[in-house]
């Protein structure tokens, strides 16, 4: 947990803290992914910078959001949901609890993209970080190394960490279920942001050779059954 001189200071902070949010678009990068345009054809979105379900009022609990407040693209579904913990409520719109290690899950359905696809997930985290060695899609770790996108230190208090996490895929899913923990306590979710599109990375050696291998199969059947004469 961090070590501060007051656990209300830090509470004050990711109660009043605005977002730093400089995300990747998969359109505009740096990162080697993407490629498409947010609102193509067979391509998904949604975003977050607030999370509204977990702002103080009347009657709180943490419930899901289903309403991306940054945008959303092509989704039947977008749902943010604490799978473990009981986050505290905040000023900011961010998922936070001091004392809890918090876990959470990200669900999208929509179109789903043809062929081989590229998934991109981006998280920003102030405060403690997430435990990048347990972040999953549908159960799987992600097929590239995590890309730090910024890091902005909060003296006293940690630091304001954006992530990019990509998922390549050799056909696409109908249903995306992102799931995430903090590391410790003290994790504040500030950014969500989900991208799902065609993927620009050519399948492996190994998958086309299978492919081909049914592909020929196939044809191979078909020539032996037209050659039978009858009887």
């Amino acid at each position: 947990m961090l070590k501060f001189k007051s656990i209300a200071v830090f509470i004050a902070f990711v109660a009043t803290s605005t977002s730093y949010a400089a995300f990747d678009t998969p359109s505009s990068n740096s990162n080697s992914w993407g490629g498409w345009s947010r609102g193509d054809a067979g391509t998904m979105y949604a975003e977050w910078d607030v999370f509204e379900t977990y702002t103080p009022g009347p009657g709180f609990s943490p419930t899901p959001d289903s309403t991306p407040d940054v945008g959303s693209f092509n989704t039947t579904a977008s749902i943010v949901s604490v799978t473990s913990g009981t986050p505290i409520p905040v000023g900011s719109g961010n998922i936070y609890s001091p004392t809890a290690v918090l876990g959470w899950s990200l669900l999208m359905e929509g179109q789903e993209p043809m062929g081989p696809t590229q998934v991109a997930l981006q998280l920003t985290s102030s405060g403690n970080e997430f435990d990048y060695s347990n972040i999953t899609l549908n159960g799987m770790a992600p097929t590239q190394s995590r890309i730090e996108l910024s890091r902005l230190p909060i003296p006293g208090l940690g630091d304001n960490v954006e992530s990019l996490l990509l998922w390549d895929l050799i056909v696409g899913a109908g249903s995306y279920l992102f799931s995430f923990t903090g590391a410790a306590s003290s994790v504040s979710l500030t950014n969500i942001a989900a991208d799902i599109g065609s993927s620009p990375v050519p399948l492996p050696a190994a998958a086309w050779m299978f492919l081909s291998g049914l592909l020929g199969f196939g044809v191979f059947g078909r020539k032996r059954q037209k050659n039978i004469s009858p009887a």
